[in-house]
């Protein structure tokens, strides 16, 4: 440790020892899920370095995505079979290639105001499928999906509503919903108005890389996607600004740009973290 005096008043700047990250960084894990904003307004929150738990260890092998709020509301993986699959789980997250899919087990109702944020891994020129899914329900009742061509990321919901952000580089999908008006971005935050239909989505089954659209060929086989979910939240509420600009800056570190999470005080230049503190509890729906 190494102490810095500055005006007067001592800043303390710490150095941490190798057992010290060595400790607080299995598996590539920087802060954790306890950090983001908002945890009494999560519906879904899976993790994919935090994949089977909140305090355990990355598991390789799961068929099975475990819900950070619930351990009722897993996403299990399956194929155009049916049946489960062997595990394709990179260190932060599940890769999905054409043929995969994931499921949740209970359905969610989203309500007339919700924040989903996604964050993935995706090449959006390497797509097999025309209108490849991130995460949606069937028919698309609500639906995030890119296209085989192009590089946008588009947000389809049950009342007919679809919005498009263009530009998409395949790292972040946030969407809005405050009733019936929808917006859909993939810079660090957005807002959305208060629209004056109080018609909700209802209560639907979510599938994460791959979804039932009546009329496509094969029925899943235009909506697979190819690459890398690496988390999914879901919050019964619009995130405000500052929530949207630190989950960002939360998801930045722990999925892509590598800075360590330790007890102690660390000067980062990422605005937003430094108050949060590492662990947390469990989020709430």
């Amino acid at each position: 440790m190494r102490e810095k005096w500055a005006n007067g008043n001592r800043v303390v700047w710490v150095v941490a020892s190798c057992l010290l990250f060595a400790a607080y960084s299995e598996a590539g894990l920087l802060y954790e899920p306890g950090n983001y904003a908002a945890q009494n307004n999560l519906q879904l929150h899976l993790d994919g370095i935090r994949n089977v738990g909140l305090t355990k260890a990355h598991d390789s092998t799961t068929t099975t995505w475990v819900d950070l709020c619930s351990s009722a509301n897993a996403a299990v993986f399956g194929n155009t079979t049916g049946a489960n699959i062997t595990s394709q789980w990179a260190a932060d997250g599940y890769t999905v290639g054409g043929g995969e899919y994931g499921k949740l087990v209970n359905n969610i109702d989203l309500g007339s105001a919700f924040t989903i944020q996604i964050v993935c891994d995706v090449t959006p020129s390497a797509q097999g499928s025309k209108y490849p899914s991130l995460f949606g329900a069937t028919d698309d009742k609500a639906n995030f999906y890119t296209y085989s061509t192009g590089t946008s990321i588009n947000f389809k919901t049950a009342n007919g509503g679809r919005k498009e952000a263009g530009g998409w580089t395949g790292r972040y999908v946030t969407a809005l919903y405050y009733k019936a008006n929808q917006v859909v971005f993939h810079s660090a935050s957005g807002t959305v108005t208060e629209g004056s239909n109080t018609a909700t989505i209802g209560s639907r089954t979510y599938y994460i890389g791959g979804v039932y659209k009546a009329g496509d060929d094969n029925h899943l086989a235009e909506r697979y996607l190819n690459g890398t979910v690496k988390a999914i939240r879901i919050y019964n509420k619009i995130l405000t600004t500052a929530e949207l600009t630190a989950n960002r800056a939360i998801d930045e570190a722990r999925f892509f740009t590598g800075i360590p999470v330790t007890n102690a005080v660390i000067a980062t230049s990422i605005p937003g973290i430094e108050a949060n503190e590492p662990g947390g509890g469990i989020c709430r729906g």
